[in-house]
């Protein structure tokens, strides 16, 4: 049975904050994931120049929710 981590990140970061562990783990023989949180999808650089708006409404409730629609 592989081993799985899933990564959440927060608020002011995106999913590509957790690639050095991503890798180191995955070495490891552990199955990672770090999913984005809705609206997150996007490359750092376009998330910094054009925020989507959903984001501003985005709570705990909705996350949660975006991860359970994904497993």
């Amino acid at each position: 049975m592989t081993r799985t981590i899933v990564f959440v990140h927060g608020a002011w970061v995106a999913p590509s904050c957790w690639d050095n562990f991503v890798g180191f783990f995955e070495q490891k023989g552990f199955r990672c994931m770090a999913p984005a949180w809705p609206h997150k999808d996007l490359p750092v650089e376009q998330l910094r120049k054009n925020p989507p708006s959903a984001l501003a409404g985005l709570g705990i409730r909705e996350i949660v929710g975006h991860y359970h629609q994904r497993t």
